[in-house]
């Protein structure tokens, strides 16, 4: 259990929430890191305008520290539910800290510079959604939206902090010295994440039978019958959604390579809230939309292979169909009192017909 507050009522300020020594070593940790980010990032754009006097070049390598990040979010984040958040996150610190370190020797040319940028970057992207999901651990529901505010204006304020700072700094030390002193800042973030938190396992280790895309893309097969179930389901005109606690684009890029997505046409996810059950009434409710009317429970059956996944249907109100897929056998699933528990998906499907 975290040494997070579990109580209910008035979500804490910002100061309660950092009396939580692991949100607060946390927070810590990204705090200094992104303010060193973004003396580097004064410091690099010195560096290329000092070599090439070209604004344009400038600019470009300027927007390499922002724009690998949208397809490494795609590609590299679902790793933040794959591997330890922990390990993942000193891992990525002590890679970061190595990338800047070569970044720092003089003199390097500007195309080294860049590629060295964005593989920077790119590290970043899984120890990003992994520090965020982290903060769901640590913190209790009600202070959740506080956490996440209090870490939204820290990005903010280290931003407009940063320049200054850098300005300062590249000044004073250049701007090698300022490269290497931002890989000093990712070296304290892993000492400050390594024996500040515990160790927690992986939110969704692999299963023999599941796809571990993208770890390891070549050995990725979708669980047996389940594309056969979900034709079927469709050809009965049953609505299907996704429910997941991972985000949006992570929960699809897992079904990508199974062709899975075109079976579903809404979902709810852990980008909508932490809290299970909610994302599990937040999906009823889109079911209810795109349907035109509420829906009874009896309508709602929700599949999963976790003990988590039935307490959360029957908090919703929904039919609760456990899956003894690998995760959970059918003894522990049938301990959380399922409607249904199915040793496979080639299992008949109960209520088929009517199921929603």
């Amino acid at each position: 259990m975290s040494d997070a507050c579990h109580t209910t009522g008035r979500a804490a300020g910002f100061a309660a929430v950092l009396r939580g020594r692991e949100f607060r070593l946390l927070w810590l940790a990204d705090a200094q890191s992104l303010l060193g980010d973004q003396l580097a990032r004064v410091a690099l754009s010195v560096l290329v305008y000092d070599r090439t006097r070209s604004g344009l070049l400038t600019a470009a390598v300027y927007a390499l520290t922002f724009l690998p990040a949208l397809f490494g979010s795609v590609l590299l984040g679902p790793l933040a539910d794959r591997l330890p958040r922990r390990a993942l996150l000193v891992g990525g610190d002590v890679l970061h800290a190595v990338l800047l370190a070569v970044k720092a020797l003089p003199p390097l040319p500007v195309a080294v510079l860049a590629g060295l940028l964005v593989l920077v970057v790119l590290v970043g992207t899984p120890c990003k959604a992994a520090a965020t999901a982290l903060v769901v651990d640590l913190l209790a529901t009600q202070d959740y939206p506080v956490g996440l505010g209090l870490r939204a204006a820290t990005v903010q304020a280290a931003q407009l902090a940063g320049f200054a700072v850098g300005g300062v700094a590249v000044a004073t030390i250049g701007a090698h010295g300022a490269l290497g002193l931002n890989a000093a800042t990712f070296l304290i973030s892993a000492v400050l994440i390594r024996f500040g938190l515990r160790v927690r396992p992986p939110a969704a280790a692999p299963a023999r039978s599941e796809c571990c895309w993208p770890l390891a893309p070549q050995g990725c097969r979708v669980l047996d019958g389940a594309e056969d179930l979900l034709r079927r389901l469709g050809e009965a005109g049953v609505m299907l959604g996704v429910i997941s606690g991972a985000m949006e684009g992570a929960a699809r890029t897992k079904m990508a390579p199974g062709k899975l997505n075109r079976y579903f046409v809404f979902g709810s996810y852990g980008s909508d809230s932490p809290d299970r059950t909610e994302v599990t009434r937040l999906a009823i409710a889109k079911a209810g939309r795109l349907h035109g009317q509420d829906l009874a429970p009896e309508e709602v059956y929700v599949v999963g292979d976790t003990p988590l996944d039935i307490t959360s249907a029957h908090a919703a109100s929904a039919t609760a169909i456990g899956l003894a897929s690998g995760h959970y056998d059918a003894e522990q699933l049938q301990n959380e009192h399922p409607e249904h528990v199915l040793g496979s998906l080639t299992n008949p499907f109960p209520g088929l017909p009517t199921a929603t």
